[in-house]
């Protein structure tokens, strides 16, 4: 009861329960901008949501920045995966870290190697991704892109492609170069959807 209040507490400017799961956990490092809509079963960990933002079921999202009118499905991981050498003798953090929590445990070697464990994961605005899908650490996913469903994309997505498979390619774009320059001019999602101007992007889209 008292973990209820205090979720609500915290989350009434963004919606409250109304948009927010209190069955959902979110790390006070994390920033929601709100409003967004986060359903049961999440994590958010050291990351930050942009306003209107759809979060399904069971997903799991870490050291990202997430942009604004993002639609991302159930069972997505994004971030917070990490990363091994593959160079050194051993992919055990426990041989080439000594900060890695794993090896504040249980011990490590002693041997530091540098390596960056954890890269920020960027998901611009306006993006759909599927069910399923695993955004590996330090990739980028450009403006309105749209990835399918179970797809492992481990490089970055430039905005508006549409990218699904096993490997994931890019398929196509959603428009022309010419309907891409001028949507990202246009930077309509820094409005509030009252604002929107919904016919002048109609006819750049509908050319």
């Amino acid at each position: 009861m008292i973990r209820r209040l205090r979720y609500y507490m915290r989350y009434r400017p963004f919606g409250g329960s109304r948009y927010l799961s209190v069955k959902s956990k979110i790390c006070n490092k994390s920033k929601i901008e709100g409003p967004c809509s986060i359903s049961r079963d999440c994590n958010i960990k050291n990351s930050s949501l942009g306003r209107y933002t759809c979060l399904s079921r069971s997903s799991n999202i870490m050291n990202a920045s997430v942009g604004r009118f993002v639609s991302i499905g159930p069972e997505c991981m994004i971030g917070g995966l990490g990363s091994h050498p593959t160079d050194h003798y051993s992919t055990s953090p426990c041989t080439y870290s000594i900060n890695n929590v794993v090896c504040k445990a249980i011990g490590s070697t002693g041997l530091n190697l540098n390596i960056i464990e954890n890269e920020q994961v960027t998901i611009g605005h306006d993006v759909w991704l599927g069910a399923r899908c695993i955004i590996l650490d330090g990739v980028k996913i450009g403006i309105g892109a749209i990835i399918g469903a179970n797809a492992i994309i481990a490089k970055n997505v430039p905005p508006y492609a549409i990218c699904y498979g096993s490997p994931p390619t890019i398929v196509r774009y959603r428009f022309d170069e010419e309907t891409i320059s001028e949507l990202l001019k246009s930077q309509w999602w820094n409005n509030e959807l009252g604002e929107i101007k919904t016919e002048d992007l109609l006819n750049i889209t509908n050319k």
